[in-house]
């Protein structure tokens, strides 16, 4: 895969990302009919819809060709998202804990399947992201005109 294939698949991926994030607050919020809420849990779920809805925003940008928007992911989504999510792991592996524990089997047996599964997209979008080239065929392809310094580039037809 050249550089300049990898913005799609990364963007693909790290969309999965956060809609496996969707899923494990979905999850969080069906196991509270068992649990009961905790009392803060409508402001974190406020500030995990809008961390997810900024994500989505900042992604479809990157696929775009934004390239702060891409900076902005991979910071945001890449290390400090990756480390919001290891952080607790690697704390609760060094007290003993099991690792589906860990991943949080606590909340549901489905939980630490969607947490992992997650972790893994993050990480895999965000290197993807990390190598992919600057070109002007990418998602602009179709004849769109690309300003390249003083002269417009019309990408070749395919």
């Amino acid at each position: 895969m050249n550089r300049s294939s990898r913005l799609g698949p990364a963007c693909v991926l790290l969309t999965l990302a956060v809609l496996a994030g969707v899923a494990e607050l979905a999850i969080a919020v069906a196991s509270f009919a068992v649990t009961g809420p905790s009392p803060d849990a409508t402001p974190q779920i406020q500030v995990r819809v809008a961390v997810y809805l900024v994500a989505f925003v900042l992604i479809g940008l990157a696929w775009r060709g934004s390239r702060i928007a891409r900076w902005l992911v991979l910071i945001l989504l890449g290390v400090l998202g990756t480390g919001s999510l290891l952080v607790p792991l690697i704390g609760e592996l060094g007290t003993g804990a099991g690792l589906t524990e860990a991943l949080g089997a606590a909340t549901s047996p489905y939980f630490p399947l969607v947490r992992a599964a997650h972790i893994l997209l993050v990480i895999t979008g965000s290197l993807l992201l990390l190598t992919a080239g600057r070109t002007a065929a990418g998602p602009r392809a179709g004849g769109l005109p690309v300003r390249a310094g003083h002269r417009i580039v019309v990408p070749p037809a395919e």
